[in-house]
Order: C-alpha cells, then structure tokens, then sequence
C-alpha cells in the first residue's frame, strides 16, 4: 500500500508544483522580455511552450486522478471492488449515457462515468474557457492593439489555464480591476496613460489564486464547480 500513498502525495502536491513553476516561467518571460538574454532563455523557455505544458498537465492531471481512483477502488475491496464491475446502460437518465451506451455498458461502466463527471470534464471545461479567452483576447488586439505588447495574447492564454474551471470566471474580473489600479498607478506616479494587459494578467492570477475559492464559496458559485 505504501506505493498508494506515494500516489495520493503526488496527486495532492503536483498541481502546486506545475502550476507554480509555470507561473514563475510566465513572470520571468514577462519581467525580462526586452532583455538582451532574452535570445538565450527563449531557445527553452517560450510562452508558447508555458502553453502547452499547462495544456498537458490540464490533460495528464486528469488521467492521474483516474488511475488513482481505480487504484484505491480495487485495492479497497468491498464496495469498490463492485464499483469497478458495475456496467451502466442505456435506460440510466444521463443524457451522455443515453448519447455513447457503448462506452458505459461495459464492466467499467461506473468507473468511466464516475472519472468523466470528477476529473476529466474539469480538464475539459478548463481547456475550453482558457481557449475561449484567448481567442476573444486575439479579436481584441486585431482592434485595439495599443493594449498588447508582444507575447501578451499567449501570457493571457497561459493565466486562463493556470486558473483553470471555474476560477477563470473569477480571473477575468480581477485582469480588469487589475488594469484600472495598475493604469490609475501608472498615471499619478509616472504620468503614463497607456497600460497593456501583462502586468494585469499577472496580478489577477495572483489573486484569484489567493481568494478566487473563497469568492466561489461567497457569492454561491459552487455549482460551477465539476
């Protein structure tokens, strides 16, 4: 059993490892993008790159927390051993069972749907809203391209996915009241009127890391939680 604990401390730390070097990547591109090192750094460390490590461990993550709950399911006997051995079919009210009886007809018919409605559809959502949000940031620049600098689209790409579902609904807020502090600093202090999207991107995933569940639980958002 020792190595199902092995895999329970991987699962309950390893989002705050990837997560947090990726944003540490994403502040150092940011921070340091106009340096003259920017050539060397680049040739391992890219946006993009930021990107899609995030996309893959949206993805990995997910079939981690699969496998570790097959394996404490089989290992735990009794109820979980039926678990694993409990096919669902057609009649069962669930419009996905009903749409791909196929896929849960099956001897892991509970175990499949079980992992799609807890970990998977998560990865899903979180993917699809951080893609959204990017696209939307992209049509944005095409009009109003005095708000980017270069790399910034990508940047808020990459906080979109850090936040994941459903504290992007959260994130998105917090970009904005991020821009009209940092603009209203940037005009008393230095006379500066044009504030680009970065430093907000980095300071609204800051936050909403720090409070983004606390403010789901506050307004009664927890429904949007899968």
């Amino acid at each position: 059993m020792a190595y199902l604990s092995l895999l329970s401390l991987l699962v309950l730390y390893l989002p705050y490892v990837v997560l947090i070097s990726i944003f540490v990547g994403a502040c150092i591109l940011y921070v340091f993008r106009n340096s003259p090192l920017r050539v060397r750094y680049e040739q391992f460390l890219t946006m993009r790159g930021l990107v899609r490590a995030a996309v893959y461990f949206r993805i990995v993550y997910a079939g981690l927390l699969s496998v570790t709950q097959y394996m404490i399911w089989a290992t735990g006997g009794g109820l979980g051993t039926f678990f694993l051995d409990s096919p669902l079919n057609a009649t069962v009210p669930v419009s996905i069972i009903k749409n791909a009886p196929w896929i849960f007809s099956n001897q892991f018919g509970y175990f499949i749907f079980y992992s799609w409605g807890r970990f998977w559809l998560n990865a899903l959502l979180s993917l699809v809203a951080a893609w959204a949000f990017y696209k939307l940031l992209v049509i944005f620049k095409r009009y109003n391209e005095r708000f980017f600098e270069e790399g910034e689209t990508e940047l808020g790409y990459v906080v979109a996915l850090l936040a994941g579902w459903p504290l992007i609904v959260i994130l998105i807020p917090f970009v904005f009241l991020s821009v009209i502090c940092i603009s209203l600093f940037r005009l008393i202090f230095f006379r500066e009127t044009l504030t680009t999207l970065g430093w907000p991107f980095l300071l609204g995933i800051l936050v909403t890391a720090l409070v983004g569940n606390i403010l789901l639980s506050l307004l009664h958002w927890g429904v949007l939680k899968v």
